[in-house]
């Protein structure tokens, strides 16, 4: 246990005159671990004066309380529709003995007794429960951006918390937060296709498709314009001619031609009458 240089005349007197007699001080922030006959007997939380049976009770250990931080990536976390995303978590977190029932107090505070130790346990059951959430989330839900943080991070923090209830660890909510999902590039590129498809579509619906369409073949002459220049053979106004892609609205309807019989004289009526292989052929007599 620990003691402020700072401590009053009167604590620092009593820790020289009555520690022989069993007297210590449990600093505020720290529990102390109390062993009787190297038995587990109970613990002490701070910041409290408490007196031991000399000679049969010592205080093993004490085990530092204060809220505690850690940042952590949820690494290869699977998606319902497969892609694997890491998820960075920000997670602060406390240790409360006290809140467990006295049998098991002495095995968690063993468990529990260094700061590394706590981090990764909740480190543990962050993982596992990234793994739980994302599964029924699809990568474009999960790569949405903060709008979909506010629906992953309670299920997640619910799913730690869980896991952390037997070993008297328990989450700060408001101080635990989703940092970032990293999404793969494939699943990345085909966000931004979507999000440019809804820019354009909101585009369209605001300034109307004429206007669009303009802005658009401008772009295009001014590209073409660039890709076409200095060379002899090809003309960016014979490329962006689009006259006869299609009729305008204002163009005449086509014009109608009526159809006109044929001049020529009708053709000869087909004999009636089987031809004689043996007849001479008059028709090449001319």
């Amino acid at each position: 246990m620990s003691e402020k240089p700072e401590a009053s005349f009167g604590h620092r007197l009593k820790r020289r005159v009555l520690s022989p007699f069993g007297w210590r001080w449990v600093p505020g922030r720290e529990v102390a671990v109390i062993m009787r006959d190297e038995k587990f007997r109970r613990i002490e939380r701070g910041p409290r004066e408490i007196w031991l049976v000399m000679g049969i009770e010592r205080v093993a250990f004490s085990v530092d309380v204060f809220p505690d931080l850690t940042r952590y990536t949820a690494q290869r976390v699977n998606t319902a529709d497969g892609p694997q995303v890491d998820v960075i978590l920000q997670l602060e977190f406390r240790f409360e003995p006290w809140t467990i029932p006295e049998s098991e107090q002495g095995r968690v505070c063993v468990r529990c007794r260094t700061a590394d130790a706590r981090r990764e346990m909740v480190e543990v059951a962050a993982q596992r429960a990234a793994q739980t959430v994302f599964s029924s989330v699809s990568a474009v839900v999960a790569c949405a951006g903060s709008f979909s943080f506010a629906r992953l991070e309670p299920a997640i923090f619910d799913l730690v918390d869980d896991r952390l209830r037997p070993v008297a660890l328990s989450l700060i909510r408001n101080r635990c937060s989703i940092q970032s999902i990293d999404c793969p590039d494939t699943l990345k590129q085909r966000l931004e296709k979507m999000v440019e498809r809804e820019l354009n579509i909101e585009m369209v619906n605001r300034h109307g498709a004429e206007k669009v369409g303009q802005a658009l073949r401008a772009e295009a002459v001014e590209s073409l314009s660039k890709m076409t220049s200095g060379s002899p053979y090809l003309n960016v106004h014979d490329l962006t001619d689009m006259s006869g892609l299609g009729a305008s609205p204002k163009s005449p309807p086509p014009q109608i031609v009526d159809h006109q019989p044929d001049a020529r004289p009708d053709s000869a009526p087909p004999p009636t009458k089987p031809i004689d292989p043996e007849e001479p052929a008059t028709l090449m007599d001319d």
